[in-house]
């Protein structure tokens, strides 16, 4: 009788830690989206893998293209994907903020989005008080829309801790097309200590080639041939394990369409998503 009570009490440990790791919290992978016109036809038999696409609904304090962007939620959403919104924000003064805050919330509203990306740069940063408007911008839209996830994909330089806590999610651009570079901006822009593990993301690019030199890629999947280091994408996504990766963009860039072919350096998007899933995989079992 013990004999077997201890085997049940043997069982039920192992379920019970089988339950806890199938609810840890892995990688998610969005691909973000500009221009439907720069889109292949049928672009969404090329996203296999992903877990959600971000397609831009906004600038500033208006709409973007909405009607390619409606469209393109509706092929997202009947294949199962979550639905992200982005835009590109400029938040120069409180007014703006606020105002940009709002139209960020009626686009989501019109796409049904489950999160927001506030992709804010250049002008956001030249400011008044960025990391005030910053703040208000975030506080506006989970006012008006406290479910929608927020994600902060602005310059690393700005995002402060007092900032971040108004953000569901911090999500800095890691551009670049050397893999010690982008090795780097890994280590120097996401670990953080003062943000928690759940919200740190990264923007990453796709691999496709630089047009100015097409011995070079925007990210790179892995080594070089014969190299451990410095790290390719794959390797650092494992490491430290961001709570999603999202790469800019799809669609033709520089003449190559990485979704639908892949070129000398990196294999189609879909088949690097399907090869960072598998060594995350790997890992988990491990």
């Amino acid at each position: 009788m013990s004999a077997s009570w201890s085997t049940l009490l043997r069982d039920f440990i192992r379920r019970f830690f089988a339950r806890l790791k199938k609810s840890e919290p892995t990688t998610k992978f969005i691909l973000t989206i500009w221009k439907l016109g720069l889109m292949n036809p049928r672009w969404y038999d090329h996203i296999e893998g992903f877990d959600a696409i971000s397609i831009k609904c906004v600038d500033g304090t208006g709409f973007y293209r909405m009607q390619d962007a409606v469209a393109m939620s509706s092929e997202a959403l009947e294949r199962g994907l979550e639905l992200h919104g982005w835009g590109f924000h400029y938040c120069m003064d409180r007014h703006s903020a606020v105002k940009e805050a709002g139209t960020a919330a009626a686009a989501c509203i019109k796409l049904g989005a489950s999160a927001y990306h506030w992709n804010a740069e250049k002008q956001w940063a030249a400011g008044e008080d960025p990391i005030g408007t910053g703040k208000l911008f975030a506080q506006t839209f989970k006012k008006l829309l406290p479910g929608v996830e927020l994600y902060a994909n602005c310059f690393s330089s700005h995002a402060s801790t007092d900032l971040l806590v108004f953000m569901d999610r911090y999500e800095p651009m890691l551009y670049g097309t050397r893999r010690k570079t982008i090795e780097n901006k890994f280590s120097n822009k996401i670990v953080r200590e003062d943000v928690p593990a759940e919200k740190i993301c990264a923007m990453v690019g796709t691999g496709r080639r630089d047009a100015n030199n097409k011995t070079r890629a925007w990210g790179y999947l892995h080594p070089s041939k014969g190299r451990i280091e410095p790290l390719g994408l794959a390797q650092l996504i494992v490491k430290h394990k961001p709570y999603a990766i999202n790469f800019f963009r799809g669609g033709m860039a520089d003449g190559e369409d990485i979704m639908v072919e892949g070129n000398t350096i990196n294999p189609k998007l879909s088949e690097q998503v399907k090869e960072i899933k598998a060594l995350l995989a790997a890992e988990e079992i491990v």
